[in-house]
């Protein structure tokens, strides 16, 4: 999804700590805190301005979802358009 645009309300997650666990056959294979107003995952998630978080994972997209935050800190997760949707 090459025309993604980031969402105009997001804000940084205010001094609280979100954690994203990778998951692969029910272990997790990698931690990510996730201290920016926008992150990417995917195979190739690189967005201007946003934290990307690179998967490996045959069944992610190349720009899979993204986790936006808004100014209470609240994390929002979208499924940018990926092939097998987002969980």
């Amino acid at each position: 999804m090459s025309t993604y645009s980031p969402p105009k309300w997001m804000a940084d997650p205010r001094n609280k700590i979100w954690k994203l666990d990778e998951i692969k056959n029910g272990v997790v294979v990698d931690s990510h805190e996730l201290n920016a107003s926008l992150v990417t995952f995917g195979r190739t998630p690189e967005i201007k301005g946003a934290h990307a978080i690179i998967t490996a994972h045959e069944s992610c997209s190349r720009l899979h979802a993204r986790i936006a935050f808004d100014s209470t800190g609240i994390p929002w997760l979208r499924d940018l358009g990926s092939g097998n949707g987002t969980k």
